[in-house]
């Protein structure tokens, strides 16, 4: 109708919302908002709606914090340990270990353990009594065993454990005497003079074998003044005797193979072997005289020797052996008989005047009986004479 109609509107204005949200993640985890899932570090909107049905915008500030991953190598001696956040660890290997960072992530150490060796090495030495071995600035003369530590490349103990034996340098005596005008030889040298020499070998072990020469030199011997009984009878005592040597040895030798070391030997029962020329050499410190000597004569003093010419072996009771009176005068005698054909019968050394006839040598048929007849016998005294000769007569 052309009149006014006022419509008074009222107007209300709602607001629309824009929030901050600052969050803050780890590297590898996640942020879920509004259904979405974040994580990368960003701004990010998100629109809600209001209870007016107006936007809300959510604006989130996301911060992904790192996550640490750090290699720790360490090394240590065998035998040792290396400790860390609690742990303890003795054997080579790689061990993790999770820390916190200052922003809440983990921080992975990761520590490569290497174990180094500890050496122990043998070091066997020898050395001569009155020296020394040095090493590692440690000086050793004793026999032992020693540990010296030295540390390797790689900081760890090296042991070197010295076994020191101590080889014996020996210090020998050689007292030696000699003549006048001689002289001893020892380690190529030769000494003449009395004295105490000193003479240097090496033993098997390479040490010093010191020989200590004590040379005594004595003079000259005189030949020895000797006598003896001379003339003796066959049956008695040949006496040989000499003046009396300090410190000396005797040494005499003669006829009949005869030795002694008495100063004033005796013979006993002296035969005609016991004569001829004896010998007496004496010594004094490992010096002789020239040999002494003296003539001994045996004289047949009366006593009878007699070769029968026969005898008759016929078990009457006479003349039944062969009897040589004074045979036994002779120990060294030696008698052979032969029969007419020259063949040896009988034989023996010595003769004890028991052939009785029989047959000992030879080829004997039936009875070893000899025939009657004519034998023939050779006999040697032993007394250096010449051999006898002759027959005699066997009769049954």
């Amino acid at each position: 109708n052309g009149c006014d109609s006022i419509i008074v509107t009222h107007l209300i204005v709602n607001p629309v919302y824009s929030t901050n949200n600052p969050q803050v993640i780890c590297n590898g985890s996640s942020y879920v908002f509004n259904g979405h899932t974040y994580t990368i570090a960003g701004n990010y909107n998100d629109t809600l709606t209001t209870i007016n049905g107006c936007d809300s915008i959510i604006i989130t500030h996301l911060i992904v914090n790192p996550v640490y991953s750090i290699n720790n190598p360490q090394a240590i001696c065998n035998g040792s340990s290396y400790v860390f956040n609690g742990h303890t660890y003795t054997i080579v290997g790689n061990y993790n270990d999770t820390l916190t960072t200052i922003n809440g992530c983990d921080s992975i150490i990761v520590t490569h353990l290497i174990v180094n060796p500890i050496y122990i090495s043998n070091n066997p030495q020898t050395i001569c009594n009155g020296s020394s071995y040095v090493f590692n600035g440690h000086t050793y003369t004793i026999a032992g065993n020693y540990n010296d530590t030295l540390t390797t490349i790689n900081g760890c103990d090296s042991i070197i454990v010295t076994h020191l034996l101590v080889n014996p340098v020996y210090s020998t005596n050689n007292p030696q005497a000699i003549c006048n005008g001689s002289g001893y030889v020892i380690n190529g040298h030769t000494y003449t003079i009395a004295g105490n020499y000193n003479d240097t070998l090496t033993t098997i072990n390479g040490c010093d074998s010191i020989i200590v020469t004590q040379l005594t030199v004595s003079s000259t011997i005189d030949a020895p003044v000797i006598t003896s009984n001379s003339p003796v009878c066959l049956g008695n005592t040949i006496t040989l005797s000499t003046v009396t040597v300090m410190g000396a040895t005797y040494s005499w030798t003669g006829s009949n193979g005869y030795i002694s070391s008495t100063q004033n030997p005796s013979i006993v029962s002296a035969t005609t072997a016991n004569a001829g020329t004896y010998l007496l050499v004496i010594s004094v410190n490992g010096c002789f005289s020239a040999p002494a000597s003296v003539t001994v004569v045996v004289n047949n003093c009366g006593f009878e020797f007699n070769i029968p010419q026969g005898f008759s072996p016929n078990g009457d009771g006479i003349n039944d052996l062969f009897v040589i009176r004074g045979i036994d005068h002779y120990p060294n005698n030696k008698i052979i008989i032969y029969n007419r054909w020259g063949d040896k019968v009988f034989e023996t050394s010595p003769y004890q005047n028991t052939w009785n006839g029989n047959s000992t040598n030879g080829l004997i048929v039936g009875s070893d009986k000899l025939p009657t007849g004519t034998y023939f016998y050779l006999l040697n005294l032993g007394d250096n004479s010449d051999v006898i000769k002759g027959t005699i007569y066997l009769n049954r």
